[in-house]
């Protein structure tokens, strides 16, 4: 297509086809030139290409729509949908991955749900003609100082699965789920990523398979990590990963210790921006850093707390109830172990108020 004074030109036709018969005649002529594109053959430019046709179906006005919407995609971003290293990775992101969502304004966040219905995986979850979609998005009101100023973005999507415990230890067990917790919760105020939230990371399989956990959580990398106690401090050695194709953002190994569990913290989800290369505005910037507890203990308390209320039985409620207080008396301010102890019900303290946790001094 060509951009010219008097608007769009179609200079080449490509593998456009006729589907109707009664318009070329019906001979034997006329059934070979429509049937180019039969069932079982592989016809087109892989990143453009439907679902249908990169399975080998047949393909029809359904697949003119998918490739409208990739068009339209790559015009905002400059970058194509679905791509790859290989013709198989190519094929394997039209078939089964959803690239990242746009941000940026009001009217592009309505044209990417425009855009994702056109590239919908199912034929019917897409519009039903091209006349349909055109009318989505002249419904769009593109009020031209908005759509002008604002840049398109492209908003990625990651989840924190739960750390794998090398060897069993009462002592630091609980930083396997709290940690990757905590670490979403940060995460979760930028404007730029999507983040999924840990009772889904729960349910991905372990070890971590990138396309699966690309297809179940609709993500487009994942952090996992494994931890082991040595002594009074921790090893933690983490990797960020790119889904579906694996390859490996960045990796490192931390010794660390329960005082410097916030800090910690603070370090990774600050290594998973800068690998991601999202930009972050001085409202971001302050946001990773906000409720930070008076001490590492009032910390640790917390995030024990959070660990013990999974369960969700009286008797853990209880305990929970306990460490958030515990977290509470360190660090009064301390706003998430309020929000703890209110979001999470549980019955009356006994006699004398909340005890000290067995094991904690």
């Amino acid at each position: 297509m060509f951009l010219t004074r008097h608007g769009i030109k179609l200079l080449d036709f490509g593998l456009a086809r006729t589907t109707d018969t009664t318009f070329l005649g019906d001979s034997d002529q006329t059934r070979t030139a429509v049937s180019l594109t039969a069932p079982g053959l592989l016809v087109g430019t892989p990143q453009y290409m439907a679902p249908e046709q990169a399975g080998g179906l047949a393909a029809g006005p359904p697949a003119d729509i998918f490739a409208a919407g990739t068009i339209l995609y790559e015009m905002l971003t400059g970058r194509r949908p679905f791509d790859g290293t290989s013709l198989v990775d190519v094929l394997y992101a039209v078939l089964h991955q959803n690239p990242p969502p746009l941000s940026g304004s009001h009217e592009i966040e309505a044209l990417d749900r425009v855009i994702r219905r056109a590239m919908a995986k199912r034929v019917e979850d897409r519009y039903s003609s091209a006349r349909e979609m055109l009318g989505a998005m002249e419904s769009i009101l593109l009020s031209g100082s908005t759509a002008v100023a604002s840049r398109t973005r492209t908003v990625s999507r990651i989840i924190v699965l739960p750390f794998r415990a090398l060897k069993s230890d009462e002592q630091t067990d609980f930083l396997a789920w709290s940690l990757p917790e905590a670490i979403s919760n940060s995460l979760s105020g930028m404007e730029n990523l999507i983040v999924r939230s840990s009772l889904m990371a729960a349910k991905l399989e372990s070890p971590p398979d990138p396309r699966r956990v690309a297809v179940e959580a609709d993500v487009d990398a994942f952090l996992t990590g494994s931890l082991v106690r040595a002594g009074d401090r921790f090893r933690l050695t983490c990797q960020l990963i790119e889904a579906p194709g694996g390859s490996v953002f960045w990796s490192d190994s931390a010794d660390s210790s329960m005082q410097d569990l916030f800090v910690l913290q603070d370090e990774l989800c600050e290594h998973i921006l800068q690998s991601l290369k999202l930009p972050l505005d001085e409202r971001e910037q302050r946001s990773l850093r906000r409720d930070v507890p008076a001490t590492a203990r009032a910390y640790e308390y917390y995030l024990r707390a959070n660990q013990i209320a999974l369960a969700r039985t009286l008797d853990d409620m209880g305990l929970a109830r306990d460490l958030y207080l515990q977290c509470l008396e360190e660090s009064p301010g301390y706003a998430p172990a309020w929000a703890g102890r209110i979001c999470r019900p549980v019955p009356a303290p006994a006699r004398g108020g909340a005890h000290k946790v067995s094991g904690f001094p």
